[in-house]
């Protein structure tokens, strides 16, 4: 009979060397390989700015994971992004010190075990026998350790080490085949799966043809029904024991009683409405992290839907907007669907905060291997490496159509949602294993169906390089602008001048850039320089002129320039504010420049776009106020105190009036004592103003 491997066959399909290990010295090889060059990475780029503070999901993961060791165990609300990677960090802060550095070289372990795991999987999947199997073993394992998009993803302060490495032990348990898989390994691969899920809830999607292949099929020597009932029994007893701890935290804080983070329903908006181009946008513009998202996200739902949301309902909101659009215009939808499947695939490494070609244009170990190991050439080798699988598909312990499979949906769970290029690691750890059988062919592994195998690269090839549209980022200006703003926060002022600067000078429309320039030579005290970036931002984004302006009108003002801040102030209003804020903002500005009536339009106009805001509405109140248009001063200081009762300057405001209003319908005693107990309990009875308050309500009574 015509072999399909150079492993011989045996019995039932089983293959020699079934007791085999995969080479000690393989193993330390590719150990060694991986944790040398992501230590080299860490240690390379430890000092530089880009490391030194996290951006992004790495801010809420460094803040979450601080909170974790300082005793925060619960912590309250939804989980904003999927939990168990911020425990883990937690952890190591809580064990290590609370030193970004020292997660990077766990992180780094966790990234050579990963490349040894895929080294044992590969080799056992493939026969463990001697020739292709310990190549391909071997190859695997150092493909993942050279891939440099791994190694640049997993230093960072992010999930990406920990789901490669819970995605390649799921591969390593179920690589040995059915056979060996009874209900106890069931349980730890049904474990490493719902971990999987807490981790990256994307990449869980892999349970799903793990519980069709243990239902389908019967263990060597047991085809019992019962025997398939306990395998899959035991396989969803791992993943309910996995997502436990996390339902039942949620469940004490009141929350939702699902395990996993509450953003998916705002990810799916995300990447399927009419505005979608199939990379990340966020809900409101210059709000594109995680601590804005979560927030915005709530506060916008609870607007359209007119009602309080917990967490549930705010993911629920926003998923059927998405659903709602896709059903629509299936089109569109369809279309959008196949340009993020194609950008899933494509070589580019799609940014998130931050972008891996600015990284790897400032380090020396991405620079070098990031010339073979990408994802560009990672891609046509598994795929040629897929044909060759299914030539050995006979002496195979696991069917390469389930490993194959794993890889498509994964690729299609990206596209579901929106495409980032770490998301993308977790496709790589599939196609790993075949990749690993393709080179062993290039070694003289014995493959005979070389068409079909060059026509498999070749289309890889294609997917992989086929340029994308251009114009879709812009890496140098949004990194450094991201790292701007974290220098920023962090009081680095004239660090963050420099970065700003750099992001400015990188693209002529970078208007983001230059507008936050503006603000930090605000900071510094430089009006001219503020003035010189706010224009270029006006200049290239009409979007912030109104903003740049109002912020020279205020801090023009604040230095007693008043024709200066109404310049500005002009310029503002002529640009048009987009935001309730902005409005409020110029109708405070005109009010103190003597300009009631533009005032009042911009007031009137900022409550059209935010009815509930109570510091407008007490803001119109003392413009009317100072007007003597009395009556309609006393109902906007009430609307005020109605739209948020404890908001003490309207109390007061609002007191004052019925105190001494001029006019007597306006004139209230009654209710004036009211107000003015109410602003003693809530400034106690030694405040300045609720005494001064109460005594001229004391006054006015007698």
């Amino acid at each position: 009979m015509e072999q399909t491997s150079d492993v011989p066959r045996t019995a039932a399909g089983e293959t020699a060397g079934r007791g085999a290990a995969f080479p000690v010295g393989s193993s330390l090889a590719v150990f060694a390989a991986a944790l040398i060059v992501r230590l080299a990475y860490a240690l390379e780029m430890r000092g530089h700015p880009l490391f030194a503070h996290p951006l992004g999901d790495a801010a809420a993961f460094d803040g979450w994971a601080r909170g974790i060791a300082g005793g925060d165990l619960l912590g309250s609300g939804a989980f904003p992004l999927a939990p168990l990677y911020p425990y883990l960090l937690g952890g190591v802060y809580a064990v290590f010190g609370a030193e970004p550095f020292t997660a990077r070289l766990v992180q780094a372990v966790l990234g050579a075990l990963t490349a040894l795991a895929l080294s044992h999987a590969t080799f056992r999947t493939f026969g463990r026998g001697p020739g292709t199997a310990r190549a391909a073993g071997l190859f695997a394992g150092l493909a993942f350790a050279f891939f440099a998009p791994a190694v640049h993803y997993g230093a960072l302060l992010g999930k990406s080490a920990l789901a490669s490495l819970l995605l390649a032990c799921t591969l390593l348990l179920v690589s040995d085949g059915l056979d060996r898989i009874r209900p106890r390994r069931a349980a730890l691969v049904g474990l490493c799966v719902g971990a999987l899920y807490l981790t990256r809830e994307n990449a869980a999607v892999v349970a799903l043809p793990i519980a069709a292949w243990f239902a389908a099929r019967s263990a060597s020597g047991d085809s019992r029904g019962s025997a398939r009932l306990r395998r899959v029994g035991g396989f969803a007893l791992g993943v309910a024991l996995a997502l436990l701890p996390a339902v039942a935290r949620n469940v004490a804080v009141g929350t939702s009683a699902l395990p996993g983070a509450g953003n998916a329903g705002v990810n799916l908006f995300i990447g399927n409405n009419e505005s979608a181009d199939g990379l990340y946008a966020p809900l409101v513009a210059g709000r594109g992290s995680a601590r804005f998202e979560a927030v915005d996200a709530k506060a916008l739902a609870e607007r359209a839907e007119g009602r309080e949301l917990d967490a549930a309902g705010v993911s629920g909101h926003w998923a059927g907007r998405a659903l709602d659009w896709a059903s629509s215009n299936p089109g569109a939808a369809f279309a959008l669907f196949g340009r993020k499947v194609r950008f899933t695939l494509s070589d580019v490494e799609w940014m998130d905060t931050t972008s891996y070609a600015v990284h790897r244009e400032e380090s020396r170990v991405l620079g070098v291997f990031g010339i073979l190991g990408r994802f560009g050439w990672l891609l046509p080798l598994g795929l040629a490496g897929l044909v060759l699988a299914w030539g050995d598909r006979r002496t195979m312990p696991v069917p390469p159509g389930q490993i194959g499979l794993w890889a498509a949906l994964l690729t299609l769970s990206i596209a579901a949602f929106f495409v980032f290029g770490r998301f993308r690691v977790s496709v790589a750890v599939a196609l790993v294993p075949f990749a690993g059988r393709a080179l062993a062919a290039l070694r003289g592994g014995g493959a005979r169906a070389w068409p079909a195998v060059a026509l498999a690269f070749a289309v890889g090839l294609g997917l992989a390089w086929w340029p994308p549209p251009e114009g879709l980022e812009r890496p140098v200006v949004d990194t450094y602008n991201s790292l701007g703003v974290a220098q920023r926060d962090a009081g680095e002022l004239e660090a963050a001048r420099a970065t700003f600067s750099r992001a400015a000078l990188a693209s002529p429309d970078a208007g983001s850039a230059a507008f936050n320039l503006g603000l930090v030579e605000l900071q510094l005290g430089d009006i001219a320089g503020a003035e010189v970036a706010f224009d270029q931002a006006s200049a290239r984004a009409p979007a912030f002129a109104a903003e740049a302006n109002l912020e020279l009108a205020e801090a023009l003002m604040t230095r007693g320039d008043r024709q200066g801040a109404a310049l500005r102030l002009a310029r503002a209003t002529r640009a048009g504010p987009k935001s309730a804020v902005e409005f409020m903002r110029a109708g405070r500005l005109a009010r103190q420049l003597g300009q009631p009536r533009v005032a009042e339009t911009c007031y009137r106009r900022s409550l059209e776009l935010d009815p509930a805001s109570a510091e407008t509405h007490n803001n119109l109140g003392y413009l009317l106020q100072t007007e003597e248009r009395f009556a309609e001063a006393a109902a906007s200081y009430t609307e005020a105190v109605v739209r948020q009762p404890d908001f003490v300057r309207a109390l007061v405001n609002l007191a004052w009036l019925r105190v001494g209003a001029p006019d007597p319908a306006v004139r209230d005693l009654a209710a004036a004592q009211k107000l003015s107990a109410r602003v003693t309990a809530l400034l106690g009875a030694n405040d300045r103003d609720a005494l001064r308050l109460a005594e001229a309500v004391r006054s006015a009574s007698r």
